[in-house]
């Protein structure tokens, strides 16, 4: 308690107590001081430690975390697991993710150990390594790419869009889809897409109209209902009926019972059906359409930088030769479930 004394013109304070004020000043700077120089420490190590965390993309997001690092490229095996590479990453440990489907001849198919093969599989593994990516693919439905619902415009998948992986695999480059995403160069060729039919049934088309004819589509593909309105030879299809379907195997199924009158499908997938010792499916006899602006490569979203890593990669691919030496060996690996029409390289 402070002390006061009696004193002419008032009261004051008894002298101890100015020298106790001071005491207390000195204390408090003192405590301040030592506050302000822990808190410098603290942020010098906070910003040390930062600067060497490694660089994480979530997926598609281009969401970093940390500073940049190097690290072991690979690339994705049978399980979709990464398998090392000796080459040096380029992408600062990134892990990028790819969507691939299943059940399109010798691009994608399961093997008889059940596990996912085909081109588009040996194709990631060369292209992943010569770039020092660390890929991984992730098995999921075409439909979750791209999308089509019948009388509707097409669109993109829920998985694509919703960032779900970074890339999906083989996708042709369409007036629709560019508008929607991004493509990597070119690995296969253009194809052209044809109307096929049950074998025997000529007589049904004897001009080019399809006014009152039932006409399949496999969802998702790029041989769809906007790509046949623009074959203009082709009339009729103001009155024609659109049926969708989920795969090539169900809309060949539909053929031969004549569910359907004809399909519109690219001439690549219905080789093996057509080139049998009996086709039962054959080509309505009115030419060919070009749906597609260019040939297949990976498709990805326009915010996301996948393909400027991927291009390194199959550039290196194509002007080493191996490329070349890739397709020709695919050929006797998975040619005997359908052609492929690699780029020239």
């Amino acid at each position: 308690m402070q002390k006061f004394e009696i004193m002419e013109g008032g009261t004051t304070p008894a002298a101890g107590s100015s020298s106790s004020g001071n005491r207390n000043l000195i204390v408090l700077v003192a405590v301040c001081a030592i506050v302000a120089v822990i808190a410098i420490v603290i942020a010098v190590v906070a910003v040390s430690r930062y600067s060497t965390t490694p660089n994480i993309t979530i997926l598609g997001d281009q969401t970093t975390i940390g500073g940049s690092t190097s690290g072991q490229g690979s690339s994705a095996d049978s399980s979709g697991r990464s398998s090392g590479s000796a080459v040096s990453s380029s992408s600062g440990g990134r892990i990028f993710t790819i969507a691939i489907g299943l059940d399109i001849g010798a691009l994608e198919y399961r093997d008889t150990s059940g596990y996912l093969a085909g081109f588009h599989l040996d194709l990631i593994d060369a292209v992943c390594t010569e770039a020092g990516m660390d890929c991984r693919t992730i098995w999921d439905k075409h439909t979750n790419c791209w999308d089509t619902t019948p009388g509707q415009p097409s669109h993109g998948g829920q998985g694509l869009m919703g960032r779900w992986y970074d890339a999906c695999t083989g996708w042709f480059r369409t007036l629709e889809r560019i508008q929607v995403f991004s493509f990597s160069s070119s690995f296969f060729k253009a194809p052209i897409s044809y109307l096929y039919m049950k074998t025997g049934n000529a007589a049904s088309f004897p001009s080019k109209n399809l006014a009152n004819k039932k006409i399949g589509f496999v969802d998702g593909w790029f041989s769809d209902e906007k790509c046949l309105s623009r074959w203009t030879d082709v009339t009729g299809q103001d009155n024609m009926t659109s049926d969708h379907v989920n795969n090539l195997e169900n809309i060949v199924a539909k053929l031969k019972s004549d569910e359907i009158d004809v399909a519109f499908v690219p001439a690549v997938h219905m080789t093996g059906y057509t080139s049998r010792a009996n086709p039962e499916i054959e080509q309505v006899p009115w030419g060919g359409f070009y749906c597609t602006l260019a040939g297949n490569g990976m498709m990805t979203r326009k915010d996301n930088d996948f393909n400027s890593y991927w291009n390194v990669g199959f550039n290196k691919l194509v002007s080493s030769g191996k490329f070349k030496k890739l397709c020709d060996a695919a050929v006797v690996k998975h040619g005997s479930r359908g052609p492929l029409d690699c780029v020239d390289g």
